[in-house]
C-alpha cells in the first residue's frame, strides 16, 4: 500500500511538473509572438510617418544658402500644407496620383528641363525661364514659414519651397500655379482649368508645383 500510495504521488508530481513545463513554454511562446507583433507595428507605423512626412511640407526648413545656384526642372511635384491634411486625403498616394495628372499638364504648356529653370542669387535676385520664356527679378525668402515670394513683371506669387533628396520644390496653391502657366504659356483650355480646379476641390490642403535640380 505504502509503494501504491508513493508511485501515486510521484505520477502527480511528474504530471504537475510537465504541464508546469507546458505552461512555462507556452507563455514564452506567447511573449515571444506578442513581443514579434509589436515590433511590426512599430515598423509599419514607423514606415506610415516616414512617408507622411515625405509628402507633407513638414517641419524642417531651409536655410537661405541652401536655396543660391541655378535649379532646373525635372518634373511636378505635389505635398500636402500638414500631416494631417495628408492623412485625410488618403495618405501619400494621394500625392502621388496628383503629380500623375500634373504630368500632361506641364507637358502641354511646354515645361522641360532645357526651357525651365529658377536661378536663384545671392544678391536676392533671381533669373528664370519658364516654358522658354525668361523672366527676372528680386525673390525674399521666409525659412519661418517655408516661403519664397518671386516679384516680376511676369511673376508675382508665393510658393511653399522644400527640399526632398537633391531635389528643391516650389509648391502653389492650384490658383498661383495655374496663373503662373497661363501667364508664360498658351494653357487656357477647359479641360486643363477643370483639371486643376478638381484637383484642388478634392484634395483639401494640396500644393501642388515644380521639382527642380542643379
Amino acid at each position: 500500500m505504502k509503494k501504491l500510495r508513493f508511485f501515486t504521488i510521484a505520477t502527480i508530481c511528474t504530471v504537475n511538473f510537465a504541464l508546469a513545463g507546458q505552461v512555462s513554454a507556452q507563455s514564452l511562446l506567447d511573449n515571444i509572438k506578442k513581443t514579434a507583433t509589436q515590433a511590426t507595428q512599430k515598423s509599419i507605423q514607423g514606415s506610415s510617418i516616414s512617408k507622411m512626412l515625405n509628402g507633407s511640407i513638414g517641419s524642417s526648413s531651409l536655410s537661405e544658402n541652401e536655396l543660391i545656384g541655378t535649379w532646373k526642372y525635372v518634373g511636378s511635384n505635389c505635398a500636402f500644407s500638414s500631416q494631417n491634411m495628408l492623412a485625410k486625403a488618403g495618405g501619400e498616394m494621394a500625392a502621388q496620383k496628383i503629380e500623375s495628372n500634373l504630368t500632361p499638364i506641364y507637358k502641354k504648356a511646354g515645361l522641360s528641363t532645357a526651357n525651365t529653370y529658377f536661378t536663384l542669387g545671392k544678391d536676392k535676385k533671381f533669373s528664370a525661364k519658364i516654358a522658354g520664356k525668361s523672366i527676372t527679378g528680386s525673390y525674399s525668402y521666409d525659412a519661418k514659414n517655408k516661403k519664397i515670394t518671386f516679384q516680376a513683371p511676369l511673376l508675382h506669387s508665393t510658393c511653399y519651397v522644400t527640399k526632398s533628396g537633391s531635389n528643391l520644390n516650389f509648391l502653389f496653391d492650384s490658383t498661383k500655379l495655374l496663373n503662373l502657366l497661363q501667364t508664360v504659356s498658351a494653357v487656357s483650355d477647359n479641360a486643363t482649368l477643370q483639371t486643376l480646379g478638381t484637383l484642388s476641390k478634392n484634395y483639401d490642403g494640396a500644393k501642388m508645383g515644380f521639382a527642380l535640380r542643379k
